[in-house]
């Protein structure tokens, strides 16, 4: 049983510096994220970044 529930993917445009797990920081640029969701009662949840490029940026 997964604990994280994810969101779809979505373009976004970092108006603000966000770090991305895979390819580091990225800021004004537009970009992918999607929300995520614990299950477990009083987890906080988050936001996932991707690049559209594919990093290489």
């Amino acid at each position: 049983m997964p604990i994280f529930t994810y969101g779809p993917w979505h373009k976004w445009f970092a108006w603000r510096p966000v770090h991305t797990n895979m390819h580091g920081g990225r800021w004004l640029q537009t970009i992918e994220r999607r929300r995520w969701f614990a299950d477990v009662p009083g987890a906080p949840n988050g936001w996932e970044y991707r690049p559209l490029d594919g990093g290489t940026a």
